[in-house]
């Protein structure tokens, strides 16, 4: 039997249910033709399914114990174990994906998109970790001493805000992670959160029976507590990510498109009109209403949570919009044709400013100049 059973099942799943796409058709039924173990796995589907038309829901709720059977290793966020130059060129790194992954990304209504657009635009990212209380506080987390305790459900430190207890009324919060820092969160779950620069969350102190919900502007790694009957959504303005007990990260800044990277296991995707199961290691971004997919590398994708940024022949404007986030500046490119100039490496987040201009200028022999907080890059 192949390594992938799970993902075979979920495309008999999408077979049986008629929503199944045309290349996956074919390739489900090249695998029933070459093997007798999958041959017997269909017969048995068509039997357990064995109505006209059956409900899509309910069966990918009987695949689902199966994909949450595996416990993902987690990252250490903020933890960087082997000490690298400040600018690390790399000629590729071999993709590793080790989490087991189940989500459903569904586009919001365009009666809602407006409401979550608007929903952090009254709280402005300032210089310091900021928690916005229900009772309309406002608390400095930096200056916070480990396990204070803020009300009855909440616990600080400077690094860390954790909700505790179980609270009868759910009371909403927004935290708020300037450049140039990042800050974790646990929820009332246990679901754990890393928030990158720039970044933005609305949670409560106590989820409800049948689901669980945040709001996020910006980027966030999650590990999420299994909980099969209460699914977890993350809502951004560009999409929602539904999971049933993974890691994943999700990034959803203005302007910018709309990315979701997944790491081992098999993924159902909503957006743009199309369903698509997705296979390990890739990555769906939305441009506008275009969805794209592509792989990507274990590094460059999720390296931000342990304070290095990886990329691998990334577009300059791509990078300088990462170094605007993490130093806490404006970055002007000057040329066009500059922006697009690919580039491979990797920043740590603690080293300065000046560390990584000098670099940038050695390897890609431009000029680089600062006027305050505005950083120029031309040729």
């Amino acid at each position: 039997m192949p390594q992938d059973i799970d993902t075979i099942r979920l495309l008999m799943i999408e077979k049986l249910a008629g929503s199944i796409t045309e290349t996956d058709d074919q390739y489900l039924m090249h695998l029933i033709s070459s093997s007798e173990e999958i041959k017997r796995l269909w017969r048995s589907m068509q039997q357990q399914f064995s109505s006209d038309k059956i409900d899509e829901n309910i069966a990918w709720n009987k695949v689902l114990p199966r994909l949450e059977d595996k416990t993902p290793e987690p990252l250490s966020p903020g933890r960087h174990t082997r000490r690298r130059p400040y600018w690390i060129w790399i000629s590729g790194a071999a993709a590793t994906f080790l989490l087991g992954v189940f989500f459903l990304l569904s586009r919001p209504s365009s009666s809602d998109a407006p409401s979550v657009a608007s929903l952090f635009d009254e709280f402005p990212v300032v210089d310091s970790v900021q928690l916005l209380t229900a009772e309309a506080q406002t608390i400095n987390l930096e200056n916070e001493e480990a396990g204070k305790r803020l009300g009855e459900h909440l616990v600080a430190s400077k690094n860390n805000l954790r909700v505790e207890g179980r609270d009868a009324t759910a009371r909403w919060h927004i935290l708020l992670v300037p450049p140039s820092k990042d800050y974790q969160l646990t929820l009332a779950d246990g679901t754990k959160v890393t928030l990158n620069s720039t970044s933005k969350i609305r949670f409560p102190t106590t989820f409800d029976t049948n689901k669980r919900e945040i709001f996020l502007e910006g980027e966030a790694y999650f590990e999420v507590a299994k909980d099969a009957r209460r699914p977890f959504n993350v809502i951004t303005a560009s999409g929602q990510v539904e999971v049933l007990g993974t890691a994943f990260s999700v990034k959803a800044y203005k302007q910018e498109a709309f990315e979701t990277s997944l790491r081992e296991g098999s993924v159902r995707v909503s957006a743009a009109s199309q369903k698509r199961l997705l296979r390990p290691g890739y990555k769906l971004t939305i441009a506008g209403d275009k969805p794209t997919l592509s792989k990507f590398d274990f590094d460059e994708e999720f390296s931000w949570v342990s304070g290095v940024f990886h990329f691998h022949k990334q577009p300059l404007s791509v990078v300088a919009r990462a170094m605007e986030r993490w130093y806490d500046i404006e970055v002007i490119i000057q040329q066009e044709h500059l922006k697009q100039a690919r580039l491979s490496g990797a920043i740590i987040k603690q080293e300065p400013l000046e560390n990584t201009l000098f670099f940038l200028e050695q390897s890609m022999k431009i000029k680089t100049k600062t006027e305050g907080k505005t950083l120029i890059l031309s040729q």
